[in-house]
């Protein structure tokens, strides 16, 4: 049991000598000049596992690292900045940074390395209110049924200075194919219309055919029924 405790004590210790602060510091731009502009955030790695304070000069340090990977990310709620992959071989030699792009595997790492310590500069602004769209004529007449509302009514305006200016013969041509046109659709119309009501009418007639097939019935019957 004594074995067991100092063996890890001394582990304890070592893994306490191999960790290393990581330190590094946001470029403040035009658009994010100062740390009220940035508004409350944190530096951290791996999504939480290990945080720093990040400070008013927009220094941050995160204490203790131990070797390993780990990816650092800037938590901000109106910023958005870039993640970063930083390998920590021991506690004497540089942290390795590379450029990380979310979504994509640790291995193998990018052959690109940056400058240490830590260097991020805010990228751009969220923006969580989308301004509602104003009207927009070009918007409004680049529907199709707009289109085809439009034309139709100007070809019903334009109709009667084209019946005007037309030849007596090409208006009664026209005429006769418009009658033509009316009397098929009116014929369509009236071969629906007398289907529909053959239908409903034979429907209606079943039950008073059987009611008049069941009444001889029941009149035999009430004959037999007197005779007995």
């Amino acid at each position: 049991m004594v074995y067991i405790r100092f063996f890890l004590l001394i582990s304890c210790i070592t893994t306490l000598t191999a960790a290393l602060n990581i330190t590094g510091k946001i470029q403040w731009i035009d658009g994010c000049p100062d740390i009220k502009t940035l508004r409350p955030s944190k530096v951290v790695l791996d999504n939480g596992r290990m945080r720093g304070t990040l400070l008013r000069d927009g220094s941050f340090s995160i204490p203790d690292v131990p070797v390993g990977t780990y990816v650092l990310s800037v938590v901000t709620p109106d910023y958005s900045f870039d993640q970063l992959r930083v390998d920590i071989l021991d506690s004497a030699s540089t942290p390795e940074v590379r450029p990380y792009t979310i979504g994509t595997p640790l291995n193998p790492p990018s052959t690109v390395l940056l400058a240490y310590p830590i260097t991020l500069t805010p990228r751009h602004k969220h923006a969580y209110f989308v301004p509602h769209e104003s009207f927009n004529l070009l918007a409004m007449l680049s529907n199709p049924m707009t289109l085809m509302m439009v034309v139709g009514g100007a070809m019903m305006l334009a109709m009667p200075y084209l019946m005007k200016n037309m030849d007596p013969e090409a208006v009664e041509d026209f005429k006769e194919q418009h009658a033509k046109v009316a009397g098929f659709q009116n014929t369509v119309t009236g071969d629906l219309k007398s289907s529909i009501s053959a239908i409903m009418g034979g429907e209606d007639s079943k039950p008073a055919a059987s009611a008049s097939h069941a009444s001889p019935a029941t009149k035999s019957r009430g004959k037999v029924n007197k005779r007995r």
